[in-house]
Order: C-alpha cells, then sequence, then structure tokens
C-alpha cells in the first residue's frame, strides 16, 4: 500500500464526488422549479427520518475494514471470503430493518411536519425507504474494494449510479412532473450501480475466487462484532445529530423553511463528502503502515495526513463563510437566501466537524469503534438537548440548530476521538493533537479577516462569473496564508515522504 497508490484513489474518489456534486446541483435546480420548494422540505424531511430507520448503514462497512488488512497481506484468500460471507450476512439483516423500521416510522409522519400528510405521502415514503434499501445490495464489495485499496473500483460504479440516477430523475421531473417516478429512479440506479461494483471487485479478485470460504476465528468474530457494536452507535449518534436538525426544525420552524435550509445543508453535506471521499481511501495506508511499521510510523504519517487535510477544510469553510449565500442567490434565486449569520454557524459547525476526519479515519484503520461507544450516546443527548434549549428557549430558529449541533460537537468529539488514538496507538499525549488543531483555528482565523478587509467594499454578487471571482479569490487567499503558516512543516515533510510519492 503505498502512498503514490493511496493519493491516485483519493484523487478517483474526489473526482467522482464532484461529478456527483455537479449532477446533484442540476437535479435540484430542476426538482425546485418542477415541484416546489414545499416538496423539497418534505423529500429533506423524509431523508432526515431514513438516516434514524437506517441507522447511517450501522457503521458496519468502516467497522469491518480493519479485519480485511491482515488476511489481504497474508493471502489468506478464505479467510477474506469468509469475512465477506459474514458482512453479506449483516447487510441482508440491514435491507430487512430498514424495510420494517420504515414501515413503523410511517406513523410518525404527522407528527413531525406542519404540512397535511395523506395516503399519497405515505406511499411515498415507503417508496422511499424501499428506494433507500437497495443501496445495501452487495455493499460488502465496497468494503472489499476499500481495503484491496482499489477504491477507483467504487469511484467508478458511483459515477455510473449518479449519471444514470440524474438523468432518470431529470426525466421524471421534466417529463412526469412525478416525486414516485423521482424515488423509483433512485431504486433502478442503485440496484444497477451495486451490480456493477460487484462485478469490477470480483473481475479484479479472481485469485480470490477459487478459494474455499474459512470462518474467521473466535477472536476475529468477537472484535469484529465489538467494532460492529461501537460502530453502530457512533454512526447512530451522527444520524441523530444530522435527523434531529431537519426534524426539530420542521416541526418547530416549518417545512417551508427547511425547504430553504435544506439547500444551504445539502451544499455544506456536499463539501464534507468531497473531502471524505479525499481522506477515506487513506484509511487503508494508515492501517497498513502501523500492521507493518508500528504506531510511531503511524504516528508521523496521521501529523502528515491531519495537516494536508486541515488545508481542504480551512479552503472549504471559509468559502461557506463568505460565499454559500452568493451560490444560493445564483443558483436558486434570492427568495431561497436565509440570513447572513446561517451561513457564518455553518462554517464554523463545518470546520469543527469535518477536522474531525483525519481522527476517524485512524479509528476505522485501528479497528477502535469499541473505545468509542460511549462517546456516541453523550454526543446525541447533547445535540438534542442543546438544540431544544436554543429553539424553545431562546427561540433561535435554524441559528439555534446549528448551534446545538456545534456544542455537540465541541463537547464531545474533538476530544474523545483523537484521544483514543493518541492513547490507544500513538502512546503520545494528547496536547500535541491540540497543538495541530489551535494551529489550523489561527491559520483560518487570520485568513478570514483578511478575506473581511478583502471584501468590504466588494460589489454583490450577481452573475456566475462573479461568484467564480471570489470563490477563486477565497481559495488564493486561503492557500497563500496555509502555506505561510506551515512552510516549515512542508519541507519536513517533503524530505521525508517525498521520494515515495
Amino acid at each position: 500500500m503505498t502512498i503514490r497508490r493511496s493519493i491516485s484513489n483519493a484523487l478517483a474518489s474526489g473526482g467522482a464526488f464532484l461529478w456527483s456534486a455537479i449532477l446533484a446541483f442540476i437535479v435540484r435546480a430542476e426538482f425546485v422549479r418542477v415541484l416546489g420548494v414545499e416538496w423539497l422540505g418534505i423529500d429533506a424531511l423524509f431523508a432526515s427520518i431514513i438516516v434514524f430507520v437506517s441507522m447511517a448503514e450501522l457503521g458496519i462497512g468502516s467497522a469491518v475494514t480493519f479485519a480485511f488488512f491482515k488476511p489481504l497481506n497474508e493471502g489468506d484468500h478464505a479467510k477474506i471470503w469468509g469475512l465477506m460471507a459474514v458482512l453479506s450476512r449483516f447487510y441482508r439483516w440491514i435491507i430487512l430493518g430498514t424495510l420494517l423500521l420504515g414501515g413503523v416510522a410511517c406513523a410518525l409522519l404527522p407528527y413531525l411536519s406542519d404540512v397535511e400528510i395523506g395516503k399519497h405521502e405515505y406511499s411515498l415514503f415507503g417508496l422511499f425507504v424501499v428506494a433507500y434499501s437497495t443501496s445495501f445490495v452487495f455493499a460488502e464489495y465496497k468494503v472489499l474494494a476499500l481495503a484491496m485499496q482499489k477504491n477507483y473500483l467504487e469511484s467508478a460504479a458511483r459515477v455510473l449510479l449518479v449519471t444514470v440516477k440524474a438523468f432518470l430523475q431529470l426525466a421524471a421531473l421534466e417529463y412526469f412532473e412525478s416525486y414516485g417516478l423521482f424515488l423509483a429512479s433512485v431504486m433502478l440506479a442503485n440496484v444497477l450501480s451495486n451490480l456493477f461494483l460487484r462485478h469490477l471487485v470480483r473481475l479484479k479478485s479472481g485469485e480470490f475466487l477459487s478459494a474455499n470460504t474459512k470462518a474467521p476465528s473466535k477472536q476475529d468474530l468477537v472484535r469484529v462484532r465489538r467494532n460492529i457494536i461501537g460502530g453502530v452507535l457512533h454512526r447512530f449518534s451522527s444520524a441523530v445529530v444530522t435527523g434531529t436538525d431537519n426534524i426539530l426544525i420542521s416541526i418547530f420552524v416549518g417545512i417551508t423553511t427547511l425547504g430553504l435550509y435544506s439547500s444551504y445543508s445539502m451544499l455544506v453535506q456536499q463539501l464534507s463528502g468531497a473531502l471524505g471521499q479525499l481522506i477515506y481511501p487513506l484509511a487503508g495506508l494508515i492501517g497498513g503502515v502501523n500492521a507493518n511499521q508500528g504506531g510511531q510510523e503511524a504516528y508521523r504519517l496521521f501529523k502528515v495526513i491531519f495537516l494536508g487535510f486541515s488545508y481542504f477544510v480551512s479552503v472549504a469553510a471559509l468559502g461557506i463563510a463568505f460565499c454559500i449565500d452568493d451560490v444560493i442567490h445564483v443558483w436558486l434565486g434570492d427568495t431561497f437566501v436565509l440570513p447572513k449569520f446561517v451561513g457564518i454557524l455553518l462554517a464554523v459547525n463545518f470546520f469543527v466537524i469535518v477536522l474531525r476526519r483525519p481522527a476517524i479515519i485512524g479509528i476505522d484503520a485501528f479497528g477502535f469503534q469499541w473505545d468509542i461507544r460511549h462517546k456516541a450516546i453523550v454526543e446525541a443527548a447533547v445535540n438534542a438537548a442543546a438544540s431544544l434549549v436554543f429553539i424553545m428557549i431562546f427561540d433561535l430558529g435554524v441559528i439555534g440548530v446549528i448551534a446545538g449541533t456545534l456544542v455537540s460537537n465541541l463537547a464531545t468529539n474533538v476530544w474523545w476521538e483523537p484521544l483514543v488514538i493518541y492513547r490507544g496507538i500513538f502512546r503520545v499525549k494528547l496536547r500535541y493533537y491540540f497543538a495541530l488543531y489551535v494551529k489550523a483555528i489561527i491559520t483560518v482565523f487570520i485568513t478570514a479577516t483578511a478575506l473581511m478587509f478583502l471584501f468590504s467594499e466588494a460589489p454583490i454578487v450577481t452573475s456566475i462569473w462573479q461568484l467564480l471571482v471570489k470563490v477563486a479569490t477565497v481559495w488564493i487567499v486561503a492557500s497563500v496564508v496555509f502555506i505561510a503558516m506551515n512552510a516549515s512543516a512542508f519541507g519536513a515533510i517533503y524530505s521525508r515522504y517525498g521520494c515515495r510519492l
């Protein structure tokens, strides 16, 4: 597992996600034009409920990936297929559980929205649940592709998925003006892309096919199951945080406001997802380094990953703070723009949440989900309590929901997740992590101050070209400040790893 291969996988994943984001923006604009903002709010509500129902895929994929590293390095093909058989059974239970819990969730629909829910809405939610459950068909092959450091296969399947899905969704909107057909297209595209990924992975792992299936040892199964439980709680807490935000807005603020907010959250999620695709393939690299060279070398690599990733997170957060209102204005129109402070708070929230990713891939790579099981429960409880306080007592509306998410992350994730890997693998005091973290914050603060002076007299953005110029300006200023603040670190990294690239 070389650095070059990991970078190639990351670029392939990032490119696939960029293509997905472009198509998502096109589909969203057509959705609003044809069906309107109220249906956009209903779609966001359905998505929030399904997050609870599926428990965000239960974290099984990332919880089990670490178990593949050793048999792949040793060429133990029988054990690999044994793990695949275990994963396949888990995913079948996920599909069944999603369908059953989705049926139960139908009864809650009238209490989660300020619009009337009738038979038509119930049937559409049922179709939404079925469409979502198809994303888990053959999902075990995505896990194997990651462990094999062949993420480009998953990227190829994702490109097929989003292209076919966007084509079908646009057709459903343009020619039939049907939300039902819009959902049916998701189901068809999921099945086709998962079959395609299964074919690619099996084609690239032909030597595995002749191996007999060997059940994992009792010790391996115990560790896998414990990590799955930890992964369930970890992902479920994230699902509670994400789902609670939209549901609280729907109940206390209104479905129309949720529709407006969903466009902001979509932009933020697309950026978050794109950065996730860049760093996600590095879990295999850092896991392999730890297995072959030990915790100290893994720690050195972690610091490199954190520094590089903090650059992308900083640029994206600054882009949200200074450009998200302009993007919404140019993309959907002035009526979809929320108060300015919403964008600023989303940017702060984004920075805090996404900068956790290096620690999260370390947890996934080292198989430490079990060690953060309690954190997940505390995070979800703090988020719900803080959001309700900000909404019901201080009447802050959407801003209160975002602030509640920020409070829960600062109270738990910022320190708890890195503590697990710093104590369990690196054997290094946590203050060294916060030294990296605080430096990233100072760099963003300096850049934001410079951009505030730069844009204080700038004209209002009214066209796509003005928007592109503003985005490019944010990127250039952020890059210059980041390089200046970390010049010595870049030199040390090149002297150590440059020859391996």
